[in-house]
């Protein structure tokens, strides 16, 4: 990810690169698998996006499963070395019902 990078979800402002490490560090040790159907990849020079549906499931460590699916669209832009990293991040994975 880009030092500059912002992530967006449901029901929580827009932030960055610390407070992503932080929700890391909280939720370690909790057991993930997830699964990501990549639908859309767009290329546009040093700028990418890519759409994609995505299904979770989440166990805290004691504690039960949670699942959760939804979409995401991620933008990605070129560094000085020319790997793709992702800039922006607009995730829509809520629990399911």
């Amino acid at each position: 990810m880009t030092d500059d990078v912002v992530f967006m979800t449901p029901g929580r402002a827009p932030f960055g690169k610390a407070e992503f490490a932080a929700d890391s560090e909280r939720t370690k040790g909790a057991l993930v698998e997830a699964q990501a159907e990549v639908l859309e990849i767009e290329v546009c020079g040093a700028r990418a996006y890519v759409r994609s549906r995505i299904q979770a499931a989440l166990r805290p460590p004691g504690g039960p499963p949670r699942r959760l699916s939804g979409y995401a669209m991620s933008i990605l832009k070129k560094d000085a070395g020319g790997r793709r990293r992702i800039a922006r991040d607009a995730n829509l994975v809520m629990p399911e019902s």
